[in-house]
């Protein structure tokens, strides 16, 4: 009892904790700047990078390739908050609801690299991309490298992104094929949808680290992607470490070549995920809620769930923060009883069976 205790008292400081965080607020408005070219993009990331103020980044709907060998790339050498979202109108007057910007490794670079450093402090967010066809031969993921220092007081939110066909190819380094995040202090990773990558080592989709506070891991959809050690035991799907308060809830972890979940982080808590295969050096210290049932995609290429997915109204509404507002699509994050599993909600407003396209289908 007392080591229960003592883990519900160290949740529960971690809790308070991150509720005076997000009291918190700058008491300067952040500088936008919109972009509509590669070379502005790069720019844009250059002049954030060494700001001292809180940054935006406004990225018009389109198609974005880099030139440099580590894709668009930035290293924060300042403090405050960098938020970097695509899918925006022309003049950046609005964001186009389910649309997202492209950025493309040609199978040649990494898509993009924010790294932190020892004098970066703040948040960076990043959300509404689609990240493809990335390569990285080096210590980055393939798709996107977001902070992969300790010790930089980073928060790190991903959301509403989409990471395809991307490589982390290294054979020391190579993990992370879509997505390589760490956070010190909170990490969130929401509705972002993994499918078709791989790794050499692990994390085929992701390779996820948070030390600090918390780690959120809330209504993703993950498929399809390998990592190549270890065959059966490799962390083909997710791989969480650190030493954060963890949650995995409401996500889609199911047909990657090997684990869909490896955990190497004590007390994780899982919540009502659709999970085939969970492993890594820890175990969950609560598993509520989870099932192993064939999601029912739409189809291979269109990973929206169908009318009778076992998913609809099976997910898990009340997770650490609350649910977000908007799925991948940016539609209602609930439109029945409870929220669906994984990253879209089916939305139950066109019972036609003839779902208006958001985005692009995958």
């Amino acid at each position: 009892m007392a080591g229960r205790r003592r883990g519900s008292d160290r949740w529960a400081a971690r809790l308070g904790a991150c509720a005076a965080l997000a009291g918190a607020s700058s008491s300067a408005d952040a500088l936008v700047r919109c972009v509509d070219t590669p070379a502005q993009l790069q720019s844009a990331l250059t002049a954030a990078a060494a700001s001292s103020a809180d940054d935006a980044i406004h990225v018009v709907a389109g198609v974005y390739a880099a030139t440099s060998a580590d894709g668009f790339f930035a290293e924060l050498d300042a403090p405050g908050d960098l938020d970097i979202s695509g899918g925006w109108y022309p003049g950046c007057v609005a964001r186009v609801r389910g649309a997202r910007s492209t950025i493309d490794g040609q199978g040649l670079r990494p898509g993009m690299v924010i790294l932190g450093s020892f004098t970066s402090v703040g948040h960076l967010s990043i959300s509404h991309f689609d990240f493809v066809d990335g390569l990285s031969n080096d210590a980055y993921a393939g798709g996107l490298t977001a902070n992969p220092y300790l010790s930089t007081n980073l928060d790190v939110t991903i959301e509403a992104n989409r990471f395809v066909g991307n490589e982390a190819v290294d054979n020391v380094d190579g993990g992370g094929g879509g997505l390589r995040a760490v956070a010190d202090g909170t990490l969130a990773i929401r509705n972002n949808v993994f499918v078709g990558n791989h790794a050499r080592n692990w994390g085929g989709a992701a390779l996820l680290h948070c030390e600090g506070l918390l780690a959120r891991i809330v209504g993703n959809t993950v498929t399809g992607n390998e990592a190549s050690t270890g065959a059966a035991t490799s962390a083909s799907g997710l791989r969480v470490g650190g030493d954060c308060l963890t949650e995995v809830a409401d996500n889609i972890l199911w047909g990657n070549a090997g684990l869909d979940l490896a955990l190497f982080v004590e007390g994780a808590r899982l919540y009502h995920n659709d999970l085939a295969d969970l492993g890594g050096d820890e175990q969950p210290a609560a598993r509520v809620g989870d099932v192993l049932v064939n999601p029912q995609f739409v189809s291979s290429t269109n990973l929206r769930l169908r009318r009778t997915s076992p998913l609809i109204d099976a997910g898990y509404d009340t997770p650490i923060d609350g649910l977000s507002a908007f799925d991948a699509d940016d539609g209602p994050r609930v439109a029945g009883p409870h929220v669906d599993i994984g990253a879209y909600e089916l939305d139950r407003l066109f019972d036609d069976g003839f779902d208006p396209p958001f985005g692009p289908a995958s």
